[in-house]
């Protein structure tokens, strides 16, 4: 693994990257989890890479970029086709990104985050206004409380769509997170995750 610098905003920001260049590209957006599960990024990337996949790891932590920041980040990684995935806060950011810079986006992974136009559990709407995307989709669940809002992202995908439920087995909470099970399920749901992702890097 290596790190590279961009700079996003004006702010410099790290970006993790293994596999070997020239291979296909999958950028993950791994944003601050929020109580929900999140995969091991390190095993996951490893299952990216030995299946011939150049994998790209911008922790966003609590401050998700905004659609046209990832386009900047797109760039000065020399990434113009990518495969895009979302995890935890940074969820909307990817589904923004696939909808709004059409052609840069090869295909779209997201964890538990619905669509921005389709409402949460909660009820609230991140952006009513968000476009829909028109690459294939995969929405891998860990939680029930996603459901409703995952089957409801359907109809603003205009390609393949699927929802993958559950993922890893089931969900832990942030408590148990320093526990060997919940990092065991950890393990198991970053293998769930790269399974989608490379089936959805393959061109056919």
């Amino acid at each position: 693994m290596t790190e590279r610098s961009i700079t996003i905003s004006g702010q410099p920001r790290t970006v993790v990257v293994g596999g070997a260049d020239g291979s296909p590209g999958v950028l993950i957006l791994a944003g601050a989890a929020q109580g929900a599960p999140v995969p091991r990024i390190e095993p996951l990337t490893e299952r990216l890479v030995a299946s011939g996949l150049q994998s790209f790891v911008w922790d966003t932590g609590d401050q998700a970029p905004a659609h046209d920041e990832v386009a900047a980040a797109l760039d000065q990684l020399g990434l113009h086709w990518v495969n895009l995935v979302g995890i935890g806060d940074a969820a909307p950011a990817a589904w923004e990104t696939a909808a709004r810079h059409f052609g840069r986006v090869s295909s779209l992974v997201v964890l538990d985050g619905g669509h921005p136009a389709v409402a949460d559990a909660d009820g609230a709407v991140l952006d009513q206004g968000c476009p829909a995307v028109d690459v294939a989709t995969t929405l891998v669940l860990t939680t029930a409380d996603a459901r409703t809002q995952a089957y409801a992202s359907g109809r603003h995908v205009y390609s393949d769509f699927r929802v993958v439920e559950p993922a890893g087995g089931g969900a832990q909470s942030r408590g148990d997170a320093q526990s060997g099970e919940a990092a065991q399920w950890g393990e198991a749901l970053a293998a769930g995750l790269a399974m989608e992702i490379i089936l959805r890097s393959n061109p056919w």
